[in-house]
């Protein structure tokens, strides 16, 4: 532990972690400070020639409040990304408790950063400290959905491996044989409504008949199919829902589970 003159402390490399600095936490911390009480020394990352601060935000905020020149320091050896890393896990299990926003915010800047984002969801909410359900959730909401399949940097036994990651597809649904499905309405330009009208006697008709049918038996009125693929109409209709922020009845996301290929 060293003593770190507070002018050489750099607060501007995006190293804090938390949604907003606590004012009141400042506060009274420096009247801890001004009653002689001793607070943990900051941690801060030297890289030759700027000191990142990486864990203390409160604490130096309040050595200036009180007039302070210095401040108790945890010198490390490091980069400003370094400091950013070990930030998003400061306090995790001391400090100032970490309100969701922090955490939140925390996760947000290593699934923004190029290198980070390729962690797995479990080695991201390892160095955050959060559970493993959060960052899955938020990796979901801030990626792109516009590829399939997605790469992560998976560790196993000391040894780090490029892993792919297949984003989960639309069901496809066979719909039985002599089932009628009505196409869905476009929600973008609906066309108008017209009044239904009598249609003339002389309209043609249509037969179908199978080849494939012995000959003693009766001619069918109906297309010998087994099922068509219903795969577009379900992914027009899940996008629909999606983008008005719906969310599928249990019950029928899982009847969808059920007839789903891969």
């Amino acid at each position: 532990m060293e003593q770190l003159r507070l002018e050489q402390i750099r607060l501007d490399g995006g190293t804090q972690p938390r949604a907003f600095i606590n004012d009141t936490a400042v506060a009274e911390y420096a009247e801890s400070l001004t009653d002689g009480a001793t607070l943990p020394p900051v941690v801060v990352f030297y890289d030759g020639s700027d000191h990142w601060l990486a864990d203390g935000f409160h604490r130096t905020k309040a050595a200036v409040k009180c007039g302070f020149l210095t401040i108790d320091a945890d010198i490390r050896q490091g980069t400003k990304r370094d400091a950013v890393l070990f930030s998003v896990g400061a306090n995790a299990s001391h400090g100032l408790r970490r309100t969701n926003q922090d955490k939140r915010r925390a996760v947000e800047t290593l699934l923004r950063d190029e290198e980070w984002v390729q962690w797995s969801d479990t080695k991201i909410a390892d160095s955050c400290g959060v559970g493993r359900s959060l960052v899955t959730d938020m990796r979901e909401s801030i990626m792109p959905k516009t590829h399939d399949s997605t790469s992560r940097k998976v560790e196993r036994n000391g040894t780090t491996y490029t892993q792919k990651v297949k984003r989960p597809r639309y069901p496809t649904v066979i719909i039985p044989r002599n089932t009628t499905v009505e196409p869905l309405p476009s929600f973008e330009n609906p066309e108008p409504r017209h009044e239904e009208t009598d249609e003339p006697d002389d309209m043609p008709t249509i037969e179908y008949s199978n080849d494939d049918d012995d000959d003693d038996e009766p001619d069918s009125d109906e297309p010998d199919d087994e099922g068509f693929d219903f795969q577009e109409l379900i992914v027009e209709l899940v996008d629909f829902i999606e983008s008005s922020g719906l969310t599928l009845p249990d019950d029928l996301a899982a009847k969808i589970s059920e007839v789903q290929t891969w």
